[in-house]
Parts: structure tokens; C-alpha cells; sequence
């Protein structure tokens, strides 16, 4: 989160915002390289623990890097979509071309 606030506090005059999805555990490689690593050799073990923090019970899943994906999707659909209602769709594309011209400019190129 403090990496978003930074580049949100850094790319503002800009006119551009920075937002974050935090989904929590997600079903990757790296969950289960966490799991190895700490788990004390024992996989399943690891998440069925890690399983257990959570308020739904036997229900719970680890989410999958897909539905991520799909959320943000949709999400940036649905500003697209309202921004376009009140006439406003431009300013998302323009604030696209900021952060990558932005991006380029901290990169040297």
C-alpha cells in the first residue's frame, strides 16, 4: 500500500491516479513456494492453516489469478462506461497516455 501512495503522491500533478486491488492470498506459484518454505515441508498443511484465518469456513478458496483479472476488468469497464455518461471518457485515455509517458520519462527513454 505505501507503494501506491507513493506513486499516487508522485504522479498527481500529473492529473493521474493510482489505485490498488489487494486480494489477499491468490492461488500461485508463489503461495505455494510460501507454503514450502514455511510449512515445515508440508503443502497442504500450510494452507489448509492459512485456510482456517478466514470467516468462511470449509467454503473458503484461495482466490485464482483469472478471477483478479476478471474484477479489475470489469471494474475499469464500469469507469469507462460512467466516465463515457457524463462525457468524460477522454479523460481516462488521456490519463493512460500520461502514466505511460510519465513512466518512460523515470525510465530514461
Amino acid at each position: 500500500m505505501l507503494l501506491t501512495k507513493a506513486l499516487a503522491l508522485e504522479l498527481a500533478p500529473h492529473g493521474i491516479r493510482v489505485n490498488a486491488i489487494c486480494p489477499c492470498d491468490v492461488e500461485t506459484p508463489m503461495l505455494d513456494f510460501q507454503a514450502m518454505q514455511y510449512g515445515a515441508g508440508s503443502l497442504e498443511s500450510y494452507l489448509e492453516k492459512l485456510r482456517s484465518i478466514y470467516p468462511q469456513g470449509a467454503r473458503q478458496r484461495f482466490a485464482r489469478p483469472a478471477e483478479i483479472a476478471q474484477f479489475h476488468f470489469r471494474h475499469c469497464l464500469s469507469r469507462i462506461v460512467a466516465d463515457n455518461r457524463r462525457g468524460t471518457a477522454n479523460r481516462l485515455w488521456d490519463n493512460r497516455r500520461k502514466m505511460m509517458a510519465a513512466h518512460l520519462q523515470m525510465a530514461g527513454i
